[in-house]
């Protein structure tokens, strides 16, 4: 894909499979596209200045110490090769008398220009993505202007940048806006972008996505194409595993019982790559099954590339309707016929407002109806650390100001809600209760209530945590 996109043009994203070697692919792939004439600017973006600094260095020492490269290159080198590391060496270098114009700095290389040489003018630069970017070009000593012609993508998120909506929208519009116009005005610029999904919605995620970015042809590289048949097998040597690791022992009895079933637990299963295993594993699914069941999580993104499909992809491919039908067997917003009061509750937090609508009928026992959080945040699986849809961004910076929008939209929402039971008919929300203990947003909560068109429906609720060392239940 990455000498297509270098011959043929166009743009390609690939996630793959974290330690597939995806840094070292690109490293070499800048060389080979300038060093074979295919490209004369590479500019390579990484997702911090020191990643691409250290990109960078790694090129230089291909090119100086590699003798395999400099045996094949040695005149495509030689200009490099001859500065030894140090950039002072450039401006006195020349070839028959010509200054050749050679630049070794820290986050770009100039090739220099001597006759009859592929890499003649050529350019790589490294900045990380959040760095000087936009206006990058070269001039050789013939007063040629250049400008890139090929960018290469390393894997553009960080952790933090992943769990981020703003730096998340700051780094996609960087991607599509000033990357892709490093060419110049009216030139279209070839690139291939290499990166791992960390979670739902990130800079990955949305390169990926061909409805969002079609530009970007993306494509995910699953270490699991298909899982194996015997997953209770499996489950079986995750006991053993567990077992050995919890008494201190190495794993040969684990291994053992993967080789004595081998080709039952492999029935069926696909790997991306049957290489990739350590010394002490069978197979590479052993391999990416004690990934698996180290950190599921991690494994659906780091692995998978796809944290949405966190277990419904899984091999137990749970169904929602499968599982509804086990608990009440009724759908979302759906009600049994024998309920008499509907009820909602609104917890109230600074980012955002959860909410759970329960249905109770007269003997006590409650339904959950429907749950959720506003703003809503476009996935099922979040954690408090990783809310990407705030208050803040939706009703403004002021706390007062969004806590109240934000309680007027979500009440608004959930008493205008019609709820159907079994037989059709139509039940709304009796009462909603709104937490106020939470520290400045008590008086706000109470002034809300009272002035709300809905305040015969609304009551003023103050929570109360109860852990393991508080007072028991009895003396509260």
């Amino acid at each position: 894909e990455i000498q297509r996109a270098t011959e043929d043009g166009g743009l390609k994203a690939i996630a793959a499979p974290r330690g597939t070697g995806k840094t070292s692919i690109l490293i070499r792939a800048s060389m080979w596209a300038v060093m074979t004439g295919r490209k004369r600017y590479v500019a390579m973006i990484s997702a911090e200045e020191a990643s691409a600094v250290g990109n960078l260095l790694v090129v230089k020492n291909e090119m100086c110490f590699n003798e395999q490269l400099i045996e094949h290159y040695g005149r495509e080198t030689w200009c490099v090769r001859q500065i030894d590391g140090q950039p002072q060496r450039a401006s006195r270098q020349h070839w028959d008398g010509t200054r050749t114009g050679v630049r070794c700095e820290k986050t770009l290389m100039d090739f220099g220009t001597i006759p009859d040489c592929k890499t003649s003018g050529a350019v790589i630069t490294s900045v990380g993505i959040t760095g000087r970017i936009r206006g990058q070009f070269s001039m050789t000593i013939d007063g040629e202007v250049t400008r890139p012609d090929f960018l290469l993508v390393d894997d553009p998120s960080t952790k933090a940048s992943a769990e981020s909506l703003t730096m998340n929208n700051k780094r996609h519009s960087i991607m599509m806006g000033d990357c892709l116009g490093l060419a110049g005005p009216g030139v279209k610029i070839s690139g291939f972008c290499s990166c791992t999904v960390i979670t739902k919605n990130d800079l990955a995620d949305r390169l990926l996505d061909r409805t969002l970015s079609p530009d970007w042809n993306g494509d995910r590289v699953l270490m699991i194409i298909k899982w194996p048949n015997w997953m209770e097998g499996w489950q079986e040597y995750n006991q053993i595993r567990v077992e050995v690791l919890q008494a201190g022992k190495d794993r040969s009895k684990s291994t053992k019982f993967v080789m004595d079933h081998a080709e039952r637990l492999h029935a069926g299963a696909e790997v991306y790559w049957e290489h990739r295993k350590a010394d002490d594993d069978v197979s590479a699914l052993h391999h990416a099954m004690d990934l698996y069941f180290r950190d599921p999580a991690a494994f659906a993104s780091e692995f998978m590339n796809d944290p949405m499909e966190i277990g419904l992809g899984s091999p137990y491919d749970l169904k929602a309707a499968e599982i509804a039908r086990r608990i009440c067997g009724l759908g979302r917003s759906q009600v049994p016929d024998d309920v008499d009061k509907v009820t909602a509750f609104i917890d109230v937090q600074d980012k955002v407002l959860f909410f759970t609508v329960v249905a109770f009928n007269t003997k006590g026992r409650g339904y959950i109806v429907d749950y959720g959080c506003a703003p809503d945040q476009q996935t099922f699986h979040f954690s408090k650390t990783n809310i990407q849809y705030t208050m803040a961004q939706i009703f403004g910076d002021d706390f007062e100001t969004y806590l109240r929008s934000g309680l007027e939209w979500l009440v608004e929402a959930i008493m205008t809600n019609d709820y159907t039971t079994e037989s059709g008919a139509t039940v709304n929300v009796d009462k909603v209760a709104i937490d106020g203990r939470w520290g400045e947003s008590t008086k706000i909560i109470r002034d809300f209530i009272k002035e709300s068109k809905h305040r015969a429906r609304l009551v003023l609720s103050m929570g109360m945590y109860v852990g393991a060392n508080s007072e028991k239940w009895q003396q509260l």
